[in-house]
C-alpha cells in the first residue's frame, strides 16, 4: 500500500516537472500566423525576434492564430500607427508590410489632439518613431519618456520638447513623437 501511494506522488511530481519545462515562459507568443503575398499562403511560427516581422509585402488573407495580439503596419518595419490588430483566433483581408506581435504589452497611453479632436496611442512601442500632429493637450500616460519634434523632419536631429512619465502640456504642436525608456 505504502509502495502505491509513493508511486501516485512520483507520478504526480513527474506530470508537475513535466509541464513547468516544457511550458513556454509567460508573455511568450506561441501559435502560427498566417498571410498571403500575392501567391502562396506564409506562416510565421518563429517569435525569438523582438516581436516584428519585416518586408512581408503581404496583401490577401491573414489569420492570426497565435496567443498575442497582431498588429498590422503599412510600413515594413512595424513603424508608424498600426492599420489595424487582428486578436487571437480573428482572421481578415488586409494589405501590410509588417507584423507586430504583442506578447508582452507595455502599460499606458499617450493621448493627443488632432484638429480639435481627442485620441490615444496604446501602449506604444519604444525606439520607434511615430508621425502624427497634434494641435492642443498632451498627456503621456506611458511608463516611458516621449521625445516630440516640432519640425517637419520626423524624429531627426534633437528633440524639441520631452514629457516624462504622468506630465502633460495644455498647447503643443508637433509633427513626430518617439518614445523612449
Amino acid at each position: 500500500m505504502v509502495h502505491r501511494r509513493w508511486n501516485a506522488l512520483a507520478v504526480v511530481v513527474a506530470s508537475f516537472l513535466l509541464t513547468v519545462v516544457t511550458a513556454p515562459p509567460a508573455g511568450t507568443t506561441t501559435g502560427f500566423f498566417e498571410y498571403t503575398e500575392p501567391g502562396p499562403v506564409h506562416t510565421i511560427r518563429d517569435f525569438t525576434a523582438n516581436g516584428c516581422h519585416t518586408y512581408l509585402r503581404a496583401s490577401g488573407r491573414v489569420w492570426n492564430n497565435t496567443s498575442a495580439p497582431a498588429e498590422l503596419y503599412a510600413a515594413d518595419n512595424c513603424s508608424g500607427i498600426p492599420l489595424r490588430k487582428l486578436n487571437t483566433g480573428q482572421h481578415a483581408q488586409a494589405t501590410f508590410g509588417s507584423v507586430y506581435f504583442r506578447g508582452r504589452p507595455q502599460p499606458g497611453y499617450f493621448r493627443y489632439r488632432e484638429a480639435g479632436n481627442k485620441k490615444s496611442l496604446r501602449n506604444p512601442r519604444s525606439n520607434t518613431c511615430i508621425t502624427l500632429q497634434s494641435d492642443g493637450f498632451v498627456y503621456n500616460a506611458t511608463n516611458k519618456t516621449v521625445e516630440i519634434w516640432t519640425g517637419e523632419e520626423a524624429c531627426q536631429g534633437t528633440a524639441d520638447h520631452f514629457l516624462r512619465k504622468q506630465e502633460h502640456a495644455d498647447a503643443l504642436s508637433f509633427e513626430s513623437v518617439q518614445f523612449i525608456r
